[in-house]
């Protein structure tokens, strides 16, 4: 099982509150905080580096906050993660001591095949999916709840 670390998945839930919420409109990061139990602290220097990564902008003035750079289905879980950790590193190794970073071209090393290809269906998976297709999910089950709709 995948465990995202808390600030990819602070961050991932941050960027699609504002997607889901807040539409064109710009949201002050206390708003997303207070909406998704984020320290403000904390994510303020999430938005910093989403920001960086050219995923949201900040708009300034009384009326200011933060929107997507891009549409929803334009912005990938992967694009988010990948912003706020880096680059992805290998989900196994099986001697972690001897790993380097050409780790996925050492020749002779057991684990290889199998760390190849959970890597790349883990990058696969985070690839494929967009804030548009959470919001399609988040409405899909706000009508099975209350039947109310939410903006995306």
């Amino acid at each position: 099982m995948l465990k995202l670390s808390k600030r990819s998945s602070y961050g991932v839930r941050a960027v699609f509150s504002l997607a889901r919420f807040a539409g064109d409109h710009p949201t002050k990061s206390s708003e997303v905080a207070k909406r998704e139990q984020i320290p403000l602290r904390y994510l303020e220097q999430i938005f910093h580096r989403l920001r960086q990564a050219g995923i949201i902008q900040a708009i300034r003035g009384p009326h200011g906050g933060y929107t997507l750079t891009k549409t929803p289905a334009e912005i990938r879980v992967g694009d988010i993660v990948r912003a706020l950790e880096g680059k992805m590193e290998p989900v196994l190794c099986s001697i972690p001591e001897n790993r380097s970073e050409e780790c996925h071209e050492v020749e002779g090393c057991v684990s290889r095949v199998l760390c190849n290809q959970l890597d790349g269906e883990v990058n696969h998976i985070l690839n494929s999916i967009t804030l548009a297709d959470f919001c399609h999910e988040a409405e899909h089950l706000a009508k099975l709840r209350a039947g109310s709709s939410v903006i995306c």
